[in-house]
C-alpha cells in the first residue's frame, strides 16, 4: 500500500495520505495489518492447496461441484460447494469446457432392432444392460492420424467393461470389443444398446449376440440422445484426459488408452455412485452379495 505513486507529485505516498485518500483510519490500517488470520482463513489456505495441487496434476477438469467431493474424500475437511466455490473463482479457476457432439449417419443397415432400452440409462445389478459406442481418436504430427475406440459400458455402475482400437470401424473390429466383455463377464446375457452405425448394423454382429444370448436394443435414427450414457462417457473421457495428452505415436496412443480407462474406471469419482468410482462400486455390491 505505501509503495503507490502520487500520479501528480511521482512520489511515493505516505501512510497518513493514502488512509486520508481511502477513508480510512490510521489505527485501522495499523490494526489490519498485524491482525491474525482466523481458523478459517487458515483452512481456506490448505484447502486451496490442495485444490492447486489436484488441478495441476488433472490439468484443470474439476468444477466446484466435483472438486468439493474431492476435498471431502481425500482430506480432514468438510465443505460445501459454494467455499470451493469462492475459492476457485477468487483465483480465476475454472474447468475445461465439454463439446457437443455430433451422431453419425447410418450406412448399409443390414439388421434394425427396436429401441428396447428407451433411454432408461441405469440398472438393478451388473449386466443387466450395456452400452457401446466408437468414437475417433488422433495421434502424431498435427494429429493427422486417426483410429477407432470401441467401448462396452455397463449401466449399473458405469465401468467400461471392454474396449478395442482399430483403424476403421467395422462389425470385426466391434465384435472384438463383444468378445473381451464377455471374457471378462463370461455369464453376463445382457441387453446390449447401440446405434444404427453400420458396424452395429451387420448381420454378422447380429448373429454373434444371438449366438451369446444378448438381447439387441438399437438407438432410433438421427437420435443419438438415445444412447446419451455412452456419448457422455465419450465427453468426459475426451475432456479430462485425452485432450490434454497429446499422442505422438500410435504406441504412445495405446498407453494412454489403457491409462484413461483404468483411471475412469478406478480414478474417477462419480456423484451418482454416491461418491465412488465406478470399480469401488461394483466391489461394493461384490461384498454385499456374499
Amino acid at each position: 500500500m505505501s509503495e503507490q505513486t502520487n500520479p501528480r507529485t511521482h512520489k511515493p505516498y505516505v501512510i497518513e495520505q493514502l488512509c486520508a485518500l481511502t477513508g480510512i483510519k490510521r489505527a485501522a490500517y495499523y490494526k489490519w495489518t498485524h491482525r491474525k488470520p482466523n481458523q478459517r482463513e487458515l483452512d481456506n489456505e490448505v484447502i486451496w492447496q490442495f485444490i492447486e495441487e489436484r488441478e495441476a496434476r488433472d490439468y484443470g477438469i474439476y468444477g466446484s461441484q466435483r472438486m468439493t467431493r474431492l476435498i471431502n474424500r481425500e482430506t480432514e475437511f468438510h465443505v460445501n460447494r459454494k467455499r470451493v466455490y469462492r475459492l476457485m473463482d477468487a483465483h480465476g479457476m475454472t474447468a475445461s469446457i465439454r463439446k457437443a457432439k455430433v451422431d453419425r449417419k447410418s450406412q448399409k443397415a443390414e439388421v434394425i432392432t427396436a429401441n428396447i432400452l428407451d433411454r432408461k440409462f441405469s440398472a438393478n445389478e451388473p449386466n443387466q444392460r450395456w452400452v457401446t459406442d466408437c468414437t475417433e481418436l488422433q495421434y502424431g504430427i498435427d494429429t493427422l492420424n486417426k483410429v477407432k475406440l470401441s467401448a462396452i459400458k455397463d449401466l449399473y455402475d458405469h465401468s467400461i467393461i471392454a474396449y478395442n482400437l482399430s483403424d476403421t470401424e467395422t462389425a470385426a473390429a466391434v465384435t472384438i470389443t463383444l468378445h473381451r466383455a464377455l471374457e471378462t463377464c463370461p455369464d453376463a446375457e445382457p441387453l446390449l444398446h447401440t446405434d444404427r452405425g453400420s458396424a452395429y448394423t451387420a448381420r454378422i454382429y447380429d448373429l454373434e449376440l444371438r449366438q451369446h444370448h444378448i438381447t439387441h436394443s438399437m438407438s432410433r435414427g438421427g437420435k443419438p440422445i438415445d444412447n446419451g450414457a455412452m456419448e457422455t462417457f465419450w465427453s468426459h473421457i475426451k475432456d479430462e484426459w485425452f485432450d490434454l495428452r497429446p499422442a505422438g505415436t500410435f504406441k504412445e496412443l495405446v498407453a494412454l488408452v489403457d491409462a484413461g480407462i483404468d483411471w475412469y474406471n478406478n480414478g474417477r469419482p462419480q456423484e451418482t455412485l454416491n461418491g465412488l468410482t465406478p470399480n469401488e462400486y461394483r466391489n461394493q455390491t461384490v461384498r454385499k452379495a456374499s
